[in-house]
């Protein structure tokens, strides 16, 4: 057997285990859109994960090696919780996306959230309104 065709069949052989170790070792990030409102809880869009585009427009669940992360994250929060002007100057641009630093443990799942603040009527303007958090943590392997 050739050098080449060797190395093939070794790595044939290891590629799955090399998937199971990754897939065993790892946390995850989710955007599911259920959480409580009554926290002022409300769904969230991950766009980068350090630095680099998340995903799929329409995923919810990333796998992260464990480890720091910086996310960024937009806000999805219902029009109808704001009043008349603090909804026009969301909608000129001034909802922008903001970070979030996250420590990824293995067999973790965290729950990511767009919390809306009561921070004043200049809120929406100076992009005070809301931050990104971690709303909930469930360990669950990584599937």
């Amino acid at each position: 057997m050739s050098p080449l065709l060797r190395a093939s069949a070794v790595f044939a052989l290891l590629l799955p285990l090399a998937a199971q170790a990754d897939d065993s070792s790892c946390g995850r990030i989710s955007t599911f859109h259920v959480m409580p409102r009554t926290q002022k809880l409300f769904s969230a869009k991950l766009l980068e994960i350090d630095g680099k585009l998340a995903g799929y427009a329409s995923q919810d669940a990333y796998k992260l090696p464990p480890g720091h992360h910086r996310l960024t994250v937009s806000e999805q929060i219902a029009p109808s919780e704001f009043l008349g002007m603090a909804e026009h100057n969301r909608s000129l641009g001034n909802a922008k996306p903001l970070t979030l630093d996250v420590d990824v443990q293995v067999g973790t799942t965290y729950l990511l959230a767009a919390k809306l603040l009561d921070n004043g009527s200049d809120a929406v303007a100076a992009n005070r309104y809301w931050q990104p958090v971690i709303w909930k943590q469930l360990a669950e392997s990584c599937h």
